[in-house]
């Protein structure tokens, strides 16, 4: 899975916006404008999907503004993902983003979290109404 993961990297570094979904993504309409506007308003560099019947964001679905900390940010997380084989794309990400969806009871996590990592803007899309991921909807 790491194909998605390359070439948002050099898109990124080329100062190019990437808006990805997995191919099994039903659209009822246009996400962008609704993708531009909510990262507009959070000011938002990197904006996931997330699981409404879970606390971890969806990789199925983002968008990446490309500045040069979003550029920075993505190229730390694929020196991280490549050194921890191992571990989930998924998880990893949601640790790179500060876990937006985090519910206080949970414990989900990775075996070896990045040190400094360079902060960026995060959020996360609503997946309840809008972008429903998961077993809900």
């Amino acid at each position: 899975q790491v194909h998605r993961f390359t070439i948002t990297h050099v898109l990124l570094h080329l100062g190019i916006d990437v808006f990805y979904f997995d191919m099994d993504t039903f659209f009822f309409r246009n996400p962008l404008p609704y993708v531009l506007d909510q990262a507009s308003r959070s000011r938002s560099e990197a904006l996931f999907a997330s699981h409404a019947d879970g606390d971890c964001i969806n990789i199925g679905l983002f968008y990446l503004r490309a500045t040069p900390g979003s550029a920075e940010w993505f190229s730390c997380f694929l020196q991280w993902y490549h050194d921890q084989q191992y571990e989930i794309d998924q998880r990893g990400l949601d640790i790179f983003l500060g876990s937006p969806r985090r519910q206080n009871f949970s414990d989900l996590g990775i075996s070896y979290p990045p040190e400094d990592l360079p902060a960026i803007g995060t959020s996360a899309l609503d997946d309840v109404n809008t972008v429903v991921i998961g077993f809900i909807g």
